[in-house]
């Protein structure tokens, strides 16, 4: 389940987010884990959501740090859940821990 990193040999074919995320639901599997809370930074992010629009309600909560700004069709329902003063209120609180959060 390495898919082109570490030891693992060279691909035959290109390694797709949607390929990490299936590995990620597989790993879960084999762990016996029902569901996961998961931070993704950059691809990382980008697997999460792949995850989350997998037919399962595998990811309970996810936070995504330099991910893709772009939420495809079938994410949109997902991200539609959390209305947009969520992450405003989060990111106020954060501030008053000295954690540095920038939104563009």
């Amino acid at each position: 389940m390495h898919n082109g990193h570490g030891r693992s040999g060279i691909l035959s074919k290109p390694f797709r987010h949607e390929d990490a995320a299936s590995d990620m639901v597989a790993l879960l599997d084999h762990l016996e884990t029902r569901d996961c809370k998961g931070v993704g930074i950059s691809a990382g992010g980008n697997v999460l959501l792949h995850m989350a629009i997998k037919p399962s309600d595998r990811v309970q909560a996810m936070v995504l740090v330099s991910a893709t700004p772009y939420f495809p069709a079938q994410a949109r329902p997902f991200k539609d859940q959390y209305p947009d003063s969520c992450c405003a209120t989060h990111a106020t609180s954060l501030k008053g821990q000295g954690t540095v959060i920038s939104s563009s």
